[in-house]
């Protein structure tokens, strides 16, 4: 009768530079990257990037976080498309939903649009 669409993914690594942005409505934001070491198929290692997108209180708490903070992260994805040279270019935006400091066991989440700290509770 109905279709069931999964759409979370868990995203582990290490958190890049992380900048506080602000809409021109006031709404805060931020997009950032975990990046990720993987081994090929010759044995060498290699560094892969995912960019992550944050808003309101969750994209002020992740901004204070470090770049080589081991994070984990709970996000859904959403299918967009940006403008490149004239042509659009499909893209999909990871949209963070909760997250964990790696070893220390708080685990932050989006509720109504505020942010829980379960360290704190």
């Amino acid at each position: 009768k109905g279709t069931i669409i999964m759409n979370q993914i868990i995203i582990a690594g290490n958190i890049g530079d992380v900048v506080l942005n602000e809409s021109a409505s006031g709404k805060k934001y931020t997009s950032f990257y975990i990046g990720h070491h993987y081994r090929n198929k010759d044995g060498s290692y290699g560094t892969g990037y995912m960019y992550l997108k944050a808003f309101g209180k969750m994209a002020e708490t992740i901004a204070k976080s470090h770049k080589g903070t081991a994070m984990e992260f709970q996000a859904h994805f959403r299918f967009s498309k940006y403008t490149k040279d004239g042509k659009e270019i499909p893209s999909i935006d990871y949209i963070v939903d909760s997250f964990n400091l790696a070893g220390t066991g708080a685990y932050i989440e989006r509720k109504g649009g505020d942010v829980t700290n379960t360290d704190e509770e």
